[in-house]
């Protein structure tokens, strides 16, 4: 996985049953027009295809509970 696509992961793309995680977005920042800041945009993976990739069950509970706990602090919701 590229840095920039795990940046864009969303917990909707993780498959807990198959222990997967589809890849089909990607973070791309650009210099604004004062070139003071940059802007964040969420766009498709550098070569456009969505992929699958298989990680392992150990990942899959760490991120269950890591999402669980952003849920129990109010942090993170279903519609993000």
């Amino acid at each position: 996985m590229r840095v920039n696509e795990v940046i864009a992961l969303k917990p909707n793309k993780l498959n807990y049953t198959n222990n997967t995680i589809l890849i089909d977005r990607s973070i791309s920042w650009h210099p604004n027009k004062s070139k003071t800041r940059k802007s964040f945009e969420e766009t498709s993976t550098k070569t456009d295809r969505e992929r699958t990739i298989l990680i392992p069950e150990v990942l899959v509970n760490y991120l269950k509970t890591y999402i669980s706990r952003l849920k129990q602090l109010s942090i993170y919701s279903d519609d993000m």
